[in-house]
């Protein structure tokens, strides 16, 4: 790898976000459970500890009746699950602690993690690749914050905001496009 890609991997790395221990595993059977009971089985058994967001009522999610069949699954699987059919999101805090929120649209924008990047285009016409960038991000779906792309004739650069996952796969598509 050249000097400039091994400085990228390097700020990437110290900028990652953090995720959940993939070694916590879990196995559910619940009929018509109480979600905040089913999350306080997931806590229990694999440790991992959650705090809830307290700026909706979340007792309206909470309290909803919920049926899980899951055997050796991943925390975050289990979790996954849960929360996205009761219109739940959760944001790792870290190995070992989430955050439970209201999956609406202004609940993630205060939550989730927004990162700025500007990548710069070396071989291909950043105007090309920025066309093939929105072309994309426009059909993505279930995006609550989507990203801001945005670009530098210039500098022969395109700047992004984004969540970390976001950015990261956008600076795949660069890459792969330069």
């Amino acid at each position: 790898k050249s000097q400039m890609a091994q400085m990228k991997d390097q700020a990437r790395q110290a900028s990652a976000p953090p995720v959940l221990d993939p070694r916590a595993r879990v196995s559910l059977s619940f009929n018509g459970a109480a979600v905040r009971d089913i999350l306080t089985f997931i806590s229990a058994s694999t440790g991992i500890n959650i705090v809830y967001d307290n700026s909706t009522s979340m007792d309206q999610f909470l309290l909803r009746s919920y049926s899980i069949n899951m055997q050796d699954g991943s925390a975050e699987e289990a979790l996954n699950q849960v929360l996205s059919a009761n219109t739940l999101f959760f944001k790792v805090i870290s190995p070992k602690s989430i955050l439970v929120a209201a999956d609406q649209p202004q609940i993630r924008q205060r939550l989730e993690e927004q990162a700025y990047m500007t990548f710069y285009i070396s071989n291909a016409d950043a105007s090309e690749v920025f066309s093939t960038i929105q072309a994309l991000v426009g059909q993505l779906q279930g995006l609550a914050v989507r990203p801001a792309i945005n670009l530098n004739k210039t500098a022969n650069s395109i700047s992004v905001m984004a969540s970390p996952p976001v950015l990261a796969v956008i600076g795949k598509i660069i890459d792969a496009n330069d």
